[in-house]
């Protein structure tokens, strides 16, 4: 794709690579087919390399990413969501003058909301809906607040450390291809931008709402609970305008859209599972890997040649 000149992404994060290659196990599992489950992967990653380039521009500017981009197999393709209700937002001024970006809101309350604060809240809630004790639930709120503090400044070393490694790998592929290519990185570079992190924590205690509300839901999250959200909401906010009231919102549809494919998918995850050697004592699946719903539609498709 790259000497076809299909795609200005150079993914050099190779756990990607993993991501893609859900849908081909769908498809082998399905129908029990390697050249099929070949297909199926690269169909996979053409459509993410491709979101992956429409979408470097807006995370570049949004976070100072220069010569970056997301192929994140899992991130990169709830974008949409977030540019459908950032376009939707600003069809409605009465929410379009809504501004819960990080900086205006320090700019207006100081200390007193800021995202370390809405951990620490958070924390508190979730504690008390855990039936924690005043120990264990203080001790949980001050963790989630330091992790607020801590893990973007964590974040600003790693953007300075891999900066230079991704200009140097921008020049040789200059020479290489005589062009200018994005060089793809996985989307925990965006997980610790405070944007990110308040709205991941925000939404996350919803999920477990929606898990019991929603007709048709068999999925109880559990184990990646805590990272599902950030994760799978980070390349909505800049299409958002990191506004985490715009980010709450798209985030909610992210993971009602997530909660759906995995329950449609978990029959065919805990196949795959079981084809590795992995047999699981019930039918599983997980937040951050089985939401892919492109894995999802291909699988839908090529079970009609199974």
């Amino acid at each position: 794709m790259i000497v076809l000149k299909l795609t200005d992404t150079f993914d050099v994060d190779v756990f990607n690579y993993s991501v893609w290659a859900l849908a081909s196990s769908y498809v082998w599992a399905i129908t029990d087919s390697v050249p099929l489950a070949i297909v199926a992967y690269i169909i996979n990653e053409v459509v993410v390399l491709k979101l992956a380039d429409i979408t470097a521009p807006a995370i570049q500017d949004a976070y100072g990413l220069d010569g970056v981009s997301i192929p994140h197999g899992n991130a990169i393709i709830f974008a949409p969501v977030g540019m459908a209700v950032n376009w939707v937002i600003e069809k409605i001024p009465a929410l379009a003058k809504i501004d819960w970006s990080t900086d205006k809101i320090e700019e207006r309350f100081g200390g007193l909301i800021s995202p370390s604060m809405i951990g620490f809240v958070m924390g508190i809630v979730l504690g008390i809906a855990g039936g924690q004790n005043v120990g264990q639930t203080l001790l949980l709120g001050v963790t989630i607040a330091a992790f607020m503090i801590v893990f973007p400044r964590v974040e600003n070393v790693l953007v300075e450390g891999i900066t230079p490694v991704a200009d140097g790998m921008r020049e040789i592929c200059a020479k290489k291809f005589n062009r200018e290519l994005n060089i793809g990185l996985d989307a925990a570079i965006l997980i610790g931008m405070p944007d990110v992190m308040a709205t991941g924590i925000l939404v996350t205690p919803v999920v477990l709402l929606l898990a019991f509300i929603l007709p048709g839901n068999r999925v109880l999250p559990m184990a990646d609970l805590a990272i599902a959200a950030p994760f799978l909401i980070s390349c909505c906010m800049p299409f958002c305008k990191k506004n985490i009231f715009r980010g709450f919102i798209a985030g909610v549809i992210v993971m009602i859209i997530t909660l759906y494919v995995c329950t449609a998918t978990a029959g065919w995850y805990t196949q795959c599972a079981a084809m590795n050697g992995l047999p699981f004592e019930s039918i599983s699946t997980t937040l951050g890997i089985g939401s892919s719903w492109v894995a999802w539609a291909i699988g839908q498709v090529f079970a009609l040649f199974a």
